[in-house]
């Protein structure tokens, strides 16, 4: 049973497919194999290795991917913004996500707001 902490993030996840739905800027969303039928493929210093099974680590699957059509840059910093935000189950990804929204409010494609926010999320934790 999933716990309470990933119910809301997929929540928040669904809000915000609904919203790009909404907009129009949703075309279309795809589901992938579980690990246990499909291949892992890695890049390593040897070469490009491909592992069949069950082998990812569970923050490495991706059970899908949508794809969004967004009209602007600053639509688009937005929509991963509030990917980044809402990304509460793994704070090592929302680390890594503030050094690229600092460049980007630095160079004025994104909101400081933003910043702010996310800087709270990842200190709260």
């Amino acid at each position: 049973m999933p716990s309470e902490e990933a119910l809301a993030a997929f929540a928040a996840y669904q809000k915000f497919e609904l919203e790009l739905i909404a907009t129009g800027e949703f075309v279309s969303r795809e589901n992938l194999g579980h690990p246990v039928v499909s291949t892992t493929v890695r890049k390593s210093p040897d070469g490009v290795v491909a592992t069949d099974g069950p082998f990812a680590e569970l923050k490495e699957v991706l059970a899908s991917f949508a794809v969004i059509d967004l009209a602007s840059r600053e639509r688009a910093a937005q929509a991963a913004w509030l990917l980044a935000q809402h990304a509460d189950r793994d704070r090592d990804f929302q680390r890594r996500c503030l050094p690229l929204l600092r460049d980007a409010v630095a160079r004025g494609q994104a909101a400081a707001r933003q910043l702010a926010y996310l800087v709270d999320r990842v200190r709260v934790g």
